[in-house]
């Protein structure tokens, strides 16, 4: 099933431009969502300052709903 799925992947890639593929990492979101929506919004060569304080607002509220209890 995993290797399926990662065949589908690759194969939906090859046939996209690679200059219409932007990559982001997990970790690269944990560790500065803010630059990683940056990276995505000059991408799409869109400005993000219209839509950066309903970001903030949302990763803040929703911070407080992350740590699990195991």
């Amino acid at each position: 099933k995993t290797v399926h799925r990662q065949r589908a992947c690759d194969a939906a890639r090859a046939a996209i431009d690679p200059s219409r593929q932007l990559d982001l990492t997990f970790d690269e979101m944990e560790a500065d969502w803010e630059a990683a929506m940056r990276c995505v919004y000059a991408f799409l060569d869109m400005d993000i300052a219209p839509a950066l304080q309903a970001m903030r607002r949302y990763i803040a509220g929703a911070k407080a709903h992350r740590a699990h209890r195991y």
